[in-house]
């Protein structure tokens, strides 16, 4: 193909710098695919609304090596226009998902989602007419205008775009650059309003590098070198990093889950325990006599278990009346001095919360005041709109050691293992369900408001 050109011409390292500038950006974005793939396999059964990154970075490698590949034709070969059709059908295919991926990360709504899916499908309707029509008629009389020879003075261009197309998929062309200008452009605004530099730098390159394009198909600017295939390099290494970020996140979402599990199954099950312990200790008749209390207490305790355990099984929401759920956990702890007010209108509520929620605020109140926990008050308020439920232990607020880190995450004031779960483990499922938490003093004492 250079035969004509002299080693020492620059046309000539100029055309083998782009040749394996394709094949290094080609080899890049498969690497980048195949890391994908590894990455849909790690994190399967994730959501399917998140960044993808593995069969964007195939397309896009294929569009590199279909770019190469023009260089293993005669520069006029009829076969080089369908090489650009599949070129051109691939960086659609390829646009799309790289779009998309953008939308998810800038959690854009399902509608701008839509309009890039027909974009794009139009695009390759077209594109794929006429991969259909060269195969009937010919290159020729398919795609090319008239005047077949592309007249350029730049050898890479020559080789990648050595004919020109017909008036009527010139027009689309340059149509369909505008729009893809626009779109990215839209993305570049987004990301100025983020903090990620690596998104705004490669963003702002595609910008200027679609702008460029569109500089040589609609105004006919002759000093254009085809780098399309490279500009998205950036986005494309930065959204696989998301991509990690998020699997990252699944897991530690995970790994969080399963120590709330733990904690939570753990506060039946110990005071269970606690009472099994006193009836083996104590033979006396008196004691003898109070074992139905005891066995009642055990009932309702492993029932709550079970509760607990459906819940994590079971996605559904399990509502009863919040008097129900409160004389539930009040039955488990007929032990301690409970002062129930129920509210003067009963409303349902989400049962397992509400029972989970008190049996993590009582547990918490007996190991923190042991003996010194004089009594416990429950009051729930109603109205037409919120559900008001008030904790209160007889404990002072001012012994209550740093009340602002009470639900932070790993935070306790208590020594051992699994601490620092329970109240970040209410704190969230009362915010699932649209409630929230607050800690405060009731005059002296340890007061939570629970509001839903």
């Amino acid at each position: 193909m250079f035969g004509y050109l002299d080693i020492l011409d620059s046309q000539f390292w100029s055309n083998i710098g782009f040749a394996f500038l394709a094949m290094a950006a080609g080899c890049y974005y498969l690497s980048l695919a195949i890391t994908g793939l590894h990455l849909k396999r790690i994190g399967q059964g994730q959501s399917k609304h998140r960044v993808k990154t593995y069969l964007m970075a195939f397309s896009q490698s294929v569009v590199c090596f279909l770019v190469l590949a023009k260089y293993f034709f005669p520069i006029y070969s009829d076969k080089k226009v369908l090489v650009s059709l599949l070129l051109f059908t691939f960086g659609c295919f390829s646009k799309l998902l790289y779009w998309n991926n953008l939308s998810y990360y800038f959690k854009e709504s399902s509608g701008p989602r839509i309009f890039y899916k027909i974009v794009i499908f139009s695009a390759i309707f077209v594109s794929v007419t006429h991969i259909i029509f060269y195969f009937i008629e010919g290159g020729g009389s398919c795609c090319l205008a008239p005047s077949v020879i592309n007249e350029t003075t730049s050898e890479i261009l020559k080789i990648q775009v050595p004919f020109k197309v017909s008036s009527l998929l010139q027009g689309f062309q340059s149509g369909y650059i505008i729009v893809v200008w626009l779109i990215y452009f839209s993305f570049f605004y987004k990301a100025l309003k983020t903090n990620d530099l690596a998104m705004k730098i490669g963003l702002g390159l595609s910008v200027a590098n679609v702008f460029y394009t569109l500089s040589y198909f609609v105004f006919d600017f002759q000093y254009w070198i085809p780098l399309f295939f490279l500009t998205d390099i950036v986005e494309y290494t930065r959204l696989q990093r998301v991509e990690i970020n998020q699997i990252n996140n699944d897991f530690k979402e995970q790994r969080e889950k399963e120590a709330k599990l733990l904690h939570d199954i753990s506060n039946p099950l110990q005071h269970t325990w606690t009472r099994l312990r006193r009836i083996i200790k104590d033979k006396s008749n008196q004691r003898s006599l109070d074992i139905d209390k005891d066995v009642n207490s055990l009932y309702m305790a492993t029932t709550n278990a079970i509760d607990i355990l459906n819940k994590y099984r079971q996605e559904d929401e399990n509502f009863c009346p919040i008097s129900l759920a409160i004389s539930d956990v009040v039955k488990m702890y007929d032990d301690v001095n409970i002062d129930y007010i129920p509210p003067q209108h009963e409303v349902d509520v989400n049962c397992q919360v509400i029972k989970n929620t008190l049996i993590n605020l009582i547990k918490n109140s007996i190991e923190a005041l042991g003996e010194d926990l004089k009594w416990i008050k429950i009051e729930v308020n109603s109205s037409s709109n919120e559900v008001h439920l008030k904790y209160i232990d007889s404990g002072l607020y001012s012994d209550f050691k740093k009340p602002q880190n009470a639900f932070k995450y790993g935070y306790s004031s208590k020594e051992g293992r699994d601490r620092g779960i329970g109240l970040a483990s209410v704190k969230a499922d009362i915010e699932k369900i649209g409630g929230r938490i607050k800690l405060g003093p009731f005059q002296d004492n340890t007061c939570f408001d629970i509001y839903l």
